[in-house]
This record gives C-alpha cells, sequence and structure tokens, in this order.
C-alpha cells in the first residue's frame, strides 16, 4: 500500500488541449511531423470527422486500405468502378505528380497497387493550403466534374439527393459489367420512395418475407454502387460540402433491395406493395432523365456489352409491378366494406338474440309459476 501511495503522489496527468476542443470546440495543434504535411484549417473538421480519417493515411502515408465487400472472386474489384473519384481526390491532396497506393483485391489476392493521381479541369485551379477559401461554385464544379454531371441537370432534384443521383449516373457510365436495368430501376424508385418502401417492409414483417437466394450479380453491382457513394462523399466532404451530405442511413438497406430487384425480376405476378405515388413517380422520372443523358462508357480491357436503355415512355410497366393502381386499391376496398357490413350484420343479430335470451332468463326468475308451466310444455312435447 505504501508503494501504491507513493505511486499515487507521482503520478501527474500529462498537460492536454481536449479540455478546450470539447468546451471551446478548439482543436489541438498537429505535431511537428503532421503539421508539415497537414494544413491547419483541416485540424477541426478531422477531429469532429468532418473529413474522413483517410485523409491522414494519404497525406502521411501515401496510402489507403479500401473495405472489402462479399463478391465472386472472378469478377473484378467492386472498388474499381469509384476509383476515378479517389484519383481526384489524391490530386487534391498530394498533387497531379504522384501516386497513391491501394490496398485492393486482384483476384482473390490483397495487393498494394499503384495508383496515379489526377485532376479535373477545375481541380486545377485549388491548392491543398488554401482549399477551405475556394470560391463554393468552384468547389461545385469540381466534384461535378469528377461525377460527370452537368450543374443544369440538378435544378429539379431535391438538394439532400442530389449526390446520390449524380454517383448513380456516375456508377451506370462506369460500372463493368453494365448494371442490369432492374437493379437501377430499383435503386431510382428507392430514391423516390425509399421511406414508403421501408414501410411496408415493417409492416410485412410477420409473416416473414420468403427467402430466396441472393443473386452474386446484382450484389457486386451493389457493391460498386456503394464504393461509388462512399468516395464521393468523402471527396465531397474534403471540397467543403458543396452538395449537401445525403441521409446516408436511410439511401440504402440491401435486404430489401434485393427483394425489389427479385420482385421486379419475377414479372409482377405478386400482389403490388404500393399505391401509385404521383410525387415519388414524378421524382423516379426526374432521375431517370438525368442518369440516362450521357451514355456508359468502356474500360480498357471489358468487353464491348452496352446498357439497355429504357425510354422513360415505357415506365409505366415498371413501376406497376411494384405500385398497386388506384383501382384495385378501390376494389379491395369494396370488397373489405361488404365483409364489414356482413360482419356487422352478424353481430346485431348475435346481439339482438342475447338480449332476447336474458331478457326471458329475468322473466322465469320472476314468474317461477309460468317457468314451470313451460317447461312441462316441453316435455309434453317430447
Amino acid at each position: 500500500m505504501k508503494g501504491l501511495n507513493l505511486g499515487m503522489e507521482e503520478y501527474q496527468l500529462p498537460p492536454s488541449n481536449l479540455k478546450k476542443f470539447f468546451i471551446h470546440g478548439v482543436a489541438p495543434p498537429f505535431c511537428t511531423e503532421v503539421a508539415a504535411r497537414v494544413p491547419d484549417w483541416a485540424r477541426r473538421p478531422l477531429m469532429q470527422a468532418w473529413l474522413p480519417a483517410t485523409m491522414l493515411d494519404l497525406l502521411l502515408l501515401q496510402r489507403i486500405a479500401l473495405s472489402f465487400t462479399v463478391e465472386p472472386a472472378a469478377a473484378p474489384s467492386a472498388q474499381l468502378t469509384a476509383r476515378p473519384l479517389r484519383q481526384v481526390m489524391y490530386g487534391l491532396l498530394l498533387g497531379e505528380e504522384g501516386k497513391v497506393m491501394e490496398r485492393d483485391r486482384e483476384g482473390p489476392q490483397l495487393k498494394f497497387i499503384p495508383v496515379k493521381n489526377t485532376s479535373t479541369a477545375s481541380s486545377l485551379q485549388l491548392t491543398l493550403q488554401t482549399l477551405d477559401k475556394a470560391e463554393a461554385p468552384l468547389r461545385l464544379q469540381v466534384l461535378l466534374e469528377a461525377l460527370g454531371v452537368p450543374e443544369p441537370s440538378l435544378a429539379s432534384i431535391p438538394p439532400s439527393l442530389r449526390l446520390p443521383v449524380c454517383v448513380t449516373s456516375f456508377w451506370l457510365q462506369r460500372a463493368q459489367p453494365p448494371p442490369d436495368e432492374e437493379v437501377l430501376n430499383v435503386l431510382l424508385l428507392w430514391l423516390s420512395s425509399g421511406d414508403a418502401f421501408r414501410h411496408r417492409a415493417a409492416l410485412q414483417m410477420n409473416p416473414p418475407p420468403h427467402k430466396q437466394k441472393p443473386d452474386m450479380q446484382v450484389s457486386h453491382s451493389l457493391n460498386q454502387w456503394q464504393s461509388c457513394l462512399l468516395s464521393s462523399v468523402q471527396l465531397n466532404q474534403l471540397l467543403g460540402l458543396p452538395l449537401p451530405e445525403p441521409p446516408l442511413s436511410r439511401l440504402f438497406e440491401g435486404t430489401l433491395v434485393h427483394q425489389l430487384v427479385h420482385r421486379m425480376r419475377s414479372g409482377g405476378k405478386k400482389k403490388p406493395i404500393l399505391k401509385l405515388d404521383p410525387c415519388s413517380v414524378k421524382l423516379y422520372h426526374t432521375f431517370q432523365a438525368v442518369v440516362h443523358q450521357h451514355p456508359p462508357q468502356q474500360t480498357h480491357g471489358m468487353g464491348e456489352d452496352t446498357l439497355r436503355r429504357q425510354p422513360l415512355d415505357d415506365l409505366t410497366s415498371t413501376l406497376q409491378q411494384l405500385y398497386s393502381l388506384q383501382e384495385e386499391e378501390e376494389e379491395e376496398e369494396a370488397r373489405s366494406s361488404v365483409w364489414v357490413q356482413e360482419d356487422l350484420s352478424l353481430s346485431d343479430l348475435l346481439s339482438v338474440k342475447t338480449r332476447f335470451s336474458t331478457k326471458l332468463r329475468k322473466n322465469r326468475s320472476k314468474n317461477p309459476e309460468l317457468a314451470r308451466k313451460e317447461e312441462r310444455r316441453g316435455k309434453d312435447l317430447l
């Protein structure tokens, strides 16, 4: 105990600036080695997680470890689709000259792959040290050039969904093999009315939905989309959020999206799950117009497959596979109304009989002689 007391007396907390950060929002300074490579304006956003933590790995080590998803070993890594977005981010952080080592998958093997930094026409006007002071239109232009979407096409899209729609357009142009039409349609339907799908799924939890085997090709396409979304969010954060950050926790639910793809491929044989929503349909058409404004790009070494396009005039059949028509809803309501009326009539009849029996028992209890006569009549009839 004597030694413990002595140790407690000698123990002293080292000086720290965390108190100022948590109380006053003042970020502690970097150490000398880090401060030489990380701009001072990035201290507070990094501490508050407004900038991706991978930014430090890129600035200090010039390397990044990419996340891995479950996908066929023979398929190319899903991270390849988003590589052009990451290359623009590397160029902003490290300059156009140089390379970054990406830890990614080649076949079943994990390797460090050298990736060249790139830039867009507008990003050449930016420097890392003064990136936080750049004009908002310029930062937005850098992001949209990386995603390949013109700014005027975003005017009719809700602000919180502009980045996901741009990501979907980029993914549609770059993904190899090209995504199936059903996967694209389900993603756009989810973006336009995800809350309705989520609410409907919650109501159908009992009994549990039919389990189908996962489609690995669909999983690979969705992994590519999620990789593009992550890289675009990180680039958007680095540029100071020129586009509003989307509600990431509500953008994607893999289980429900897979179920919707399966349902769409079944040809609408099952009962539609939602009533037609004009607002959602309008958003869906808008998203379709944006993502289809550019043809998909071919990647070197890939096949010449092209993505089938669905004309906007033919979207009704797609929507009807997932949405119920107004007439079906009215017929269902009419049938339900008839059943309710029948139930009410039966309830009234039972109620009348019950009241009559109760009244009869009361009369018998008040007049015992009458009750005995009725019993004798019943025996005589038997």
